[in-house]
């Protein structure tokens, strides 16, 4: 059975939230977002035995799921196609999937990396312009970048929540790389962008600022999830491998 996420089933929910999984902490991330502002993210249980085998948060239109092996498929299935939505991310392979990615996580760090002389680490907020301006110079078919508004709200409230991170790397007021999460729960984090200016690529600089931000999450498992054949010699030169793959559908 599919509920509405309510008290009762509070304790299931935020244990499967807790688990090292790209799509739990991506729920986990939203629930500590959102959850205080009604009507913004909706979140739902399957429960199977008085045991949750599913949980699912949909947020501006995206439906993520994260599902056991013993989750009622056909359920979940039937529950998506009368709920609606623009976007399904899921761990399983749902509704004909259409796209079928790979996730990567960190199981062997590399020792933290030094930056050139004259470059300077920064954790702090950045200019969002100017994050913006490098990330649209990084656009392609396997990375898009949403609207400049969309970006910056959402940025700067879960920067406020402490539900994302970023680190950047500065050069005489300029920002050379740039790389954040996508999602951060208390056990796991995704890594989103990773960004590097033209005239600083091939110089150490996204990898430097990838690993400083590693560095500074307290959550255990670290994964990033990429297209397939994109970006993979980057990030296993990091310390990051193959441990599974995402399935999403768009309507």
């Amino acid at each position: 059975m599919i509920i509405l996420l309510d008290d009762a089933a509070m304790a299931e929910f935020q244990t499967l939230c807790g688990r090292p999984d790209v799509f739990a902490c991506r729920i986990s991330c939203l629930y500590e977002s959102y959850s205080v502002y009604p009507g913004l993210a909706d979140f739902w249980v399957q429960m199977i035995n008085d045991k949750a085998a599913a949980i699912f948060a949909r947020y501006s239109g995206t439906m993520t799921v994260y599902a056991l092996p013993q989750a009622d498929q056909q359920e979940i299935e039937a529950f998506l196609c009368m709920t609606g939505f623009r976007v399904l991310e899921s761990n399983i392979p749902v509704l004909s999937a259409q796209r079928q990615g790979v996730i990567m996580q960190l199981t062997d760090p590399r020792p933290l990396l030094p930056v050139p002389p004259g470059a300077e680490l920064c954790y702090d907020i950045p200019p969002m312009k100017q994050v913006y301006e490098l990330m649209e110079s990084c656009r392609s078919n396997s990375f898009q970048v949403p609207a400049y508004e969309d970006f910056v709200v959402e940025l700067s409230h879960r920067l406020r929540h402490s539900t994302a991170r970023c680190c950047h790397v500065q050069i005489s007021g300029t920002i050379a790389a740039f790389a954040m999460t996508a999602a951060l729960s208390r056990t796991a984090a995704l890594i989103g962008s990773v960004c590097t200016a033209v005239p600083y690529r091939r110089q150490g600089m996204g990898s430097a600022c990838l690993m400083s931000l590693v560095s500074s999450l307290t959550a255990r498992s670290i994964f990033i999830i990429r297209a397939f054949h994109k970006n993979e010699s980057f990030y296993h030169s990091l310390g990051f491998s193959r441990a599974g793959y995402y399935f999403s559908f768009r309507t």
